[in-house]
């Protein structure tokens, strides 16, 4: 999304005020978490030296990321880069088909905890991060 048009633009502000309010919801993560380890029985097993508190500020930080690179940033683009290669078969070896669900489970708890979610946002959340996750599996 090197060059956004409007529309991409005006996307982009909604999701970032979208997540602004989800974030500001006090079991956001929590809730998150919950539903993404259901979505598949191999989540949990990939959390499981996890801390928490320190996660909960990881995927704060990588969703900002997501959102960053969408706008063409240089530096999310390098943290992307970095994640995706933490990420990779290689490393923690994640597997493509979780981001789906990663997203997924994203999508919904979003639904849950942002006030003003309807279609067009869920659609625009699902586009920006989206265009991000496939860089992200393309590295894998």
């Amino acid at each position: 999304m090197s060059s956004l048009n409007v529309n991409e633009a005006k996307e982009l502000e909604q999701v970032k005020k979208s997540f602004e309010r989800c974030i500001a919801q006090p079991h956001f993560f929590d809730d998150f978490y919950e539903r993404f380890f259901k979505s598949d029985k191999r989540i949990p097993e990939l959390f499981k030296d996890t801390d928490f508190n320190v996660q909960r500020v990881a995927i704060q930080h990588g969703i900002s990321y997501m959102i960053m690179f969408a706008e063409g940033s240089k530096i999310a683009n390098a943290k992307i880069e970095s994640l995706s290669i933490k990420h990779d078969r290689n490393h923690l070896n994640i597997h493509p088909e979780l981001y789906d669900k990663w997203l997924h489970a994203l999508i919904k708890t979003i639904e849950l905890h942002d006030k003003e979610f309807n279609e067009d946002l869920k659609n625009a959340w699902i586009r920006i991060l989206g265009y991000v996750i496939t860089r992200i599996k393309s590295r894998y």
